[in-house]
């Protein structure tokens, strides 16, 4: 079948079509269009050239339809709103109507989050999939840009400067260990005094991140000019508190992050005896998702969320 260049057809003529089939005449299409009389006659010549019909001939004072232009009506007003709808801003997004799988990525520091995200989407969004992928470090930028990833949180010191971001909160640090620890003293205080150099001494459990740095705990320990005695080195977060519920050994790690599970394994938590600074968790996200609705959606719930167990556990309490 022949099929016709649509490169060489100005979309106009078809919105010119369109009014001159609907007013069967040359003057009010071309009011209703805004434009000139001259300039809608040449469109209608143009159209003739381009069916090879005459459309539209003069039948009184107005313009009758030929058999052509009333075959054309009806796929005619069809072309037009499918090409508003293609045009048209973004409806309003309902989460409700959504079916769609999010790619997550994120440390496993950060799982104490996914509960309450799975709990809001499944209110929200009931045919949302959520997928946790382990951090891509280096290859975050290309994983965000091809796909592998929708959306993925970190410290804001080891976010790619070319991806969009937004602070999820500001993580504060403590120590945990099991009740009736040495350090304690056998004490009931709440704030035992613990000097630096009794803290460094203890074992203490490490996660190694895979990403070819120190942590951040770790680099305030040599800032402060100690040498933290080492214990476990697990790869999982999640393995430290178990195994710092049955030994002597400590863990430090974010307040909001080690809260719930502290609380499951009866830990203590004491502030550290050295200062760490606090770090500040980002979401991160490629530029081609800044304005799709859906994105846009799960980036305010995800953050939302962890903000506000992020400031409700910010305290010891």
């Amino acid at each position: 079948m022949h099929q016709m260049d649509l490169s060489a057809i100005d979309l106009n003529l078809v919105v010119a079509l369109d009014a001159l089939l609907r007013t069967r005449s040359v003057t009010r299409a071309a009011r209703a269009l805004g434009r000139s009389q001259p300039a809608v006659s040449h469109a209608l010549a143009r159209l003739r050239e381009v069916f090879d019909d005459p459309l539209l001939v003069r039948a009184g004072r107005g313009l009758t339809p030929t058999p052509r232009a009333e075959a054309l009506r009806e796929p005619l007003s069809q072309v037009l709103a499918e090409l508003s709808g293609l045009f048209a801003p973004p409806g309003a997004f309902d989460p409700a109507r959504c079916d769609r799988t999010f790619r997550l990525a994120l440390p496993d520091l950060l799982a104490a989050f996914i509960p309450g995200w799975v709990a809001a989407i499944e209110t929200e969004a009931p045919n949302v999939r959520l997928e946790v992928r382990r951090p891509f470090g280096p290859n975050a930028v290309a994983a965000l840009a091809d796909g592998r990833c929708d959306l993925a949180m970190m410290a804001r010191f080891t976010a790619p400067e070319s991806a969009k971001l937004r602070v999820i909160g500001r993580i504060e640090w403590v120590t945990v260990m099991r009740p009736g620890h040495p350090l304690l003293d056998g004490a009931d205080r709440e704030t035992p005094v613990i000097t630096p150099e009794a803290w460094a001494a203890c074992r203490h459990v490490e996660v190694a991140t895979g990403l070819g740095a120190p942590s951040w705990v770790e680099r305030a320990v040599r800032a402060a000019g100690l040498t933290r005695r080492k214990g476990l080195t697990v790869e999982t977060f999640l393995l430290a508190p178990p195994v710092v519920a049955q030994s002597d050994q400590l863990f430090t790690a974010g307040r909001a992050l080690i809260a719930p599970l502290a609380e499951r394994y009866g830990l203590v938590m004491v502030e550290p005896p050295i200062p760490v600074p606090p770090l500040d968790g980002v979401a991160v996200w490629h530029a081609r998702y800044q304005h799709d609705p859906a994105h846009r959606w799960l980036r305010e719930l995800l953050v939302t969320e962890a903000a506000e167990r992020l400031t409700a556990r910010a305290r010891p309490g």
